[in-house]
């Protein structure tokens, strides 16, 4: 009997957990100001003190882009369709890195704001998105001189990435939502994000073609998520559509990180000021 009465008091429980945490989320939305400005506030505070600012993205995106293609560009495949590829690869790459190894501090890094203003705490996680996807547009520079530079004519099919850097940014919220919560119980999640992140580039197409080098390669990058978020924005730009493996992957990952992002949060939500 008791054991009934306590089902029967979870379930209005958990309800209303979700129901708060939808609130969280429409609030966060709804300030939108609020954490777009703030996004851009944390670059300028990062490169405060530069004289030529944000560009710094551009520049070390364009810099690892030179280096690898001085290095492999002529060998894995010609220098002037190896630019592009390469150069799309590093900078999606970059926004999922950002996203994959900093969402760990997301809280941490605003405990004195969390515990002196009542904000929605998704609003912090979309100030991380903000910030991330100013990165992007920065180093997004690299791909179009790539283009330039190899005479890349984009083609219709290049539509195609509108949706795959929407998946991607979609994904980028409920990975740093979750990744957030991990961080906060578990001090050593950012650093091993890093490890894992660091050698991840190196096992993801970024700097290889999956077609070429054996089956061992090709199975890398299908079982390896990180490929088809690329391959989804990548591809299109190429001039070629994702095959339906890559959106079946990335669906089937957003799928994943959407519910158990909002179960985390539901369950943990009100232990976050006591957790920074």
């Amino acid at each position: 009997m008791t054991e009934k009465f306590a089902s029967n008091l979870f379930v209005p429980t958990l309800f209303s957990e979700l129901l708060l945490c939808g609130r969280d989320f429409c609030q966060s939305f709804a300030r939108s100001d609020l954490w777009l400005k703030l996004a851009w506030r944390d670059v300028r505070v990062l490169f405060e003190r530069s004289f030529i600012g944000p560009l710094w993205m551009t520049i070390q995106a364009a810099l690892w882009t030179i280096a690898i293609v001085f290095v492999f560009g002529g060998i894995i495949a010609p220098v002037k369709e190896y630019v592009v590829y390469v150069a799309a690869g590093i900078v999606l790459y970059n926004f999922i890195t950002v996203i994959a190894t900093d969402s760990s501090e997301i809280f941490i890094k605003h405990r004195i704001i969390i515990h002196s203003h009542p904000n929605p705490y998704f609003a912090y996680i979309l100030r991380h998105i903000g910030f991330s996807g100013i990165q992007l547009l920065f180093q997004s520079i690299v791909v179009a001189v790539a283009m330039v530079w190899a005479q890349h004519t984009l083609s219709l099919t290049a539509l195609w990435a509108i949706p795959g850097i929407v998946l991607c940014v979609i994904m980028g919220v409920f990975t740093s939502l979750l990744f957030a919560l991990i961080g906060l119980r578990w001090g050593d999640f950012r650093f091993a994000m890093l490890a894992i992140m660091r050698l991840g580039l190196f096992v993801t197409p970024i700097l290889w073609y999956p077609d070429n080098g054996g089956a061992l390669k090709k199975v890398a990058a299908q079982i390896n998520p990180i490929s088809h978020f690329v391959d989804v924005v990548r591809q299109p730009l190429l001039g070629s559509v994702p095959s339906t493996l890559n959106y079946v992957v990335v669906f089937t990952a957003i799928a994943i990180a959407c519910f158990g992002s909002i179960w985390m949060f539901a369950k943990f939500r009100r232990t976050i000021p006591m957790w920074v």
